[in-house]
């Protein structure tokens, strides 16, 4: 009886040490860099917080934080397997290189949950570029077409 007891207070214990683990906030770092091919302005399409540095480099470095509550490192990074935290660059008009991470907009699940996650962008831009986010871009053309 003494030995059940002590396996179940073992068992809740572990069970508790597990749900609290679970309950962490992970956090993954990584780092993705773009050539602009001669762009000189930059479009960010990024969903999450954004930070702008410029630097005497010629190309854009983004420092991606991902913090997750609920999920280890493992499932963030099998995420990041299936791309969904891939940044993409694309040159769009002969002075403009859009940064994107696109399939971020798509739900995932993890056991049936939908997963969440906290988004940081620390962007690092050449001196030269004239850097603006899609949220202002669409603002301005909101405002302008209203005074049309």
């Amino acid at each position: 009886m003494k030995n059940l007891k002590n396996l179940t207070l073992t068992t809740t214990l572990i069970l508790i040490g597990f749900f609290s683990f679970a309950q962490e906030q992970e956090t993954v770092t990584f780092v993705c860099t773009k050539n602009l091919h001669g762009a000189t302005d930059v479009l960010l399409d990024l969903n999450g917080d954004i930070t702008t540095e410029f630097w005497d480099k010629d190309y854009v470095r983004v420092v991606i934080q991902i913090k997750s509550n609920g999920a280890t490192k493992e499932v963030i990074k099998h995420l990041m397997t299936e791309k969904r935290f891939n940044i993409s660059g694309m040159k769009i008009t002969e002075n403009t290189f859009e940064i994107s991470m696109p399939n971020i907009y798509l739900p995932a699940f993890i056991n049936g949950q939908e997963f969440q996650e906290e988004i940081s962008f620390q962007v690092f831009l050449p001196h030269y570029t004239l850097v603006m986010r899609q949220s202002e871009m669409l603002a301005a053309n909101s405002a302008l077409s209203m005074n049309k």
